[in-house]
C-alpha cells in the first residue's frame, strides 16, 4: 500500500514539474522564434531561426525595450515623444 501511495505522489510530482512557467503580463508561453522586436528596434533583433520555448508577447504587443515588459504596439510612441 505504501508503495502505491509513493508512485501516485511521484507521478503527481513529475507531472507538476512539466507545467508551463508563469509569464508576465501580456505574455504567453509558447514555442517561437527568438526574433524579438522592441519599441527602439521594430526590426527583429537577436534573431535566430529555430523555435525556442519561452515567454513571448501576445499578439499586438511588443517589448518596451530589450528584456522589458510587453506593451501595446500603439503605446511605443509615448516612450519617445519627449
Amino acid at each position: 500500500m505504501y508503495l502505491s501511495i509513493f508512485f501516485v505522489v511521484l507521478i503527481g510530482f513529475i507531472g507538476s514539474s512539466q507545467q508551463d512557467p508563469i509569464c508576465g503580463e501580456n505574455e504567453h508561453y509558447t514555442c517561437s522564434s527568438t526574433c524579438v522586436s522592441t519599441c527602439q528596434n521594430f526590426q527583429f533583433a537577436n534573431c535566430a531561426p529555430q523555435c525556442e520555448r519561452g515567454c513571448y508577447c501576445k499578439p499586438n504587443y511588443i517589448r518596451s525595450e530589450d528584456g522589458g515588459k510587453c506593451i501595446p504596439v500603439r503605446d511605443c510612441w509615448k516612450k519617445f515623444r519627449n
